[in-house]
């Protein structure tokens, strides 16, 4: 049995949210003043991971002009 990698769900620290989004933290700083998900708690960032990305496919959706549709697999 093939054992998968362990995936937090909550992201810590700059490194890990600019890991999964896969931008520097300048982009991800202007989307935190855009609304994405992101908060510092005693001095630490830190994201809910299916939160984030749900928002960033959201923000994707908004700048591209496109609805998310409702039945997406």
């Amino acid at each position: 049995m093939e054992k998968k990698p362990f995936v937090p769900e909550v992201v810590q620290g700059r490194k890990q949210i600019t890991a999964l989004l896969g931008r520097s933290w300048a982009v991800v700083a202007k989307w935190i003043g855009e609304g994405a998900p992101i908060a510092s708690i005693d001095g630490k960032w830190e994201a809910d991971r299916e939160t984030l990305l749900g928002w960033r496919r959201e923000y994707i959706s908004r700048k591209t002009g496109k609805q998310e549709s409702a039945g997406r697999s």
